[in-house]
């Protein structure tokens, strides 16, 4: 069915069951709403797909965007693709975010990674360079649907596909595919992003999540405040455990980087000149500083990662051995997502909460029993003038 794509994508391997679902039904050219698991595999189960009809309706113009909702994740995309067709079709992939303006040509492009703004950008500057386009790939669903920047993102997709070029062959229409691991009443996003029509494909159950409490009062001394609290009691944690590669999510910039202040003389004081790298990772930083965190964390074997929001989403770091949360998150679909940044490639999430106090204990473990039983946040969607008004401008 893809004798082109799955030498590219697939070598030496099966496609997992998530992919081998619904690759068919993108394959056709059919729009496709996929909910899946983290780790199951579903940018290639979208791409791999698009790629063959790129070739085979011998498209010589950029044909598939791929909307990622943050830059960090935009980043790990493109090198994730640009790796499967640097051989085969070099150059083919390419990328344009608030950082990276990497889009020169549509000619002889495959694809387009953007972040949603970036695209609505282009399509206003540059539709000329758009007007190949046959797919839109949105990545991470669940954090654009219920929320401003969705309906703005909807309406760049549909002047996009309005202004389409037509295509020479009847067959090779304009297809949306969406991707979620985290979001409920699947019916209605799918038919609010890609119409009644739309194919749903849903697959495999959560990880299973082994969660450890931590109470920093443990480990305190007279005077800490929250952060050096946490940092003494992850760095005792880390000692004790033999755990080489953590990354550490706070749900604040401040927050962040006082935990990341206190962890450096927390681990120091724990582990002497052996102590793991430290990196700190939120959108603040320059690009040049969250790329190079991004790669450390990708090919080295030890270290301590404090992020925000930033790290929560699609960025595959396969040998995190644990995520640990310095302050529970706001609702179920941040929880899921963060703790599915860790052991990628097995089937347990392993997670160390860190926490003060019987309310503190009682919040991460309402989480993980929602979490554990599939109870989503309600996602309530609605028309905002706010995004017609500025779609009149």
């Amino acid at each position: 069915m893809m004798p082109n794509a799955f030498p590219a994508f697939f070598a030496g391997r099966t496609p997992w069951p998530a992919q081998a679902l619904v690759m068919p039904s993108v394959v056709k050219g059919r729009s496709t709403l996929l909910a899946a698991p983290t780790a199951s595999g579903k940018t290639e189960a979208a791409i791999a797909p698009l790629y063959q009809r790129h070739v085979s309706f011998k498209r010589e113009r950029l044909s598939t965007i791929y909307v990622a909702p943050t830059k960090a994740l935009a980043n790990d995309i493109f090198g994730r693709l640009d790796s499967y067709l640097a051989v085969r079709a070099p150059g083919c992939v390419t990328r344009y975010t608030g950082d990276r303006h990497d889009f020169v040509s549509a000619v002889d492009m495959f694809c387009l990674i953007v972040t949603p703004e970036a695209l609505d950008s282009l399509q206003l500057t540059r539709p000329d360079a758009l007007s190949g386009v046959r797919a839109v790939v949105v990545d991470e669903i669940h954090l654009l649907h219920g929320a401003p920047r969705g309906q703005q993102l909807r309406f760049v997709i549909d002047r996009l596909r309005a202004a389409a070029s037509p295509p020479r062959h009847p067959q090779d229409q304009f297809q949306v595919v969406g991707m979620t691991a985290t979001i409920d009443r699947l019916e209605e996003v799918r038919d609010l992003w890609l119409g009644p029509d739309g194919a749903l494909v849903r697959h495999g159950t959560a990880r299973e999540i082994a969660l450890q409490l931590c109470d920093v009062s443990d480990t305190a001394m007279p005077g800490d405040d929250w952060a050096a609290k946490c940092a003494r009691a992850l760095a005792t944690w880390l000692a004790t455990s033999g755990t080489p590669k953590v990354l550490v999510f706070e749900n604040t910039r401040n927050g962040a980087h006082a935990l990341a202040a206190a962890l450096h003389g927390a681990l120091a004081g724990v582990f002497g000149s052996e102590a793991p790298p430290l990196h700190l990772h939120m959108g603040v930083l320059s690009a040049t500083e969250r790329e190079r965190v991004e790669l450390a964390m990708k090919t080295e074997r030890a270290g301590v990662c404090v992020a925000t929001s930033t790290l929560e989403i699609g960025i595959d770091i396969g040998d995190v051995d644990a995520v640990v949360l310095a302050a529970a998150p706001g609702n179920v679909g941040s929880y899921l997502q963060r703790i599915g940044r860790g052991n990628r490639r097995s089937n347990v999430c392993r997670v160390l909460a860190l926490y003060e106090g019987p309310g503190g204990a009682a919040m991460h473990e309402a989480l993980v029993d929602c979490a554990r039983r599939g109870d989503l946040d309600d996602v309530h969607e609605y028309d905002r003038p706010s995004v017609h008004f500025q779609q009149v401008l």
